[in-house]
């Protein structure tokens, strides 16, 4: 099909995590690595699909680790594609929530997004 791109990526790197919410609550802070992957698939003259997942686990501790998944749709609202308006999904996993946190904490979400490319 003409006009439509597919792109596939991955990255590797260290991170450093600081997690305090309360000033008299115990600190979490550790080093870890982050894993990322993205996919890209779409028709720049009609619509865009990305999906990005990230896992942040501790260095220190394995099973303490944190999971990103995002994935959004662009849809332009022109031929020009400076303007879209983004449609998504977003889950955010953290293995070892802090006090009585939630593991999963998921949003939906819509934005307009101009581009300058």
């Amino acid at each position: 099909m003409e006009g439509q791109v597919k792109q596939l990526g991955f990255n590797a790197g260290l991170s450093y995590r600081h997690e305090s919410y309360i000033e008299d609550s115990a600190d979490n802070a550790n080093l870890g690595l982050d894993l990322g992957f993205e996919h890209f698939l779409g028709d720049r003259r009609r619509f865009e699909i990305h999906n990005e997942l990230t896992m942040v686990p501790s260095v220190e501790d394995l099973s303490s680790y944190l999971v990103t998944q995002n994935s959004y749709v662009d849809v332009p609202l022109n031929d020009s594609k400076r303007w879209k308006v983004r449609l998504g999904l977003r889950n955010d996993f953290n293995s070892q929530p802090v006090g009585n946190r939630e593991r999963l904490d998921s949003s939906y979400y819509s934005s307009l997004v101009a581009g300058w490319d």
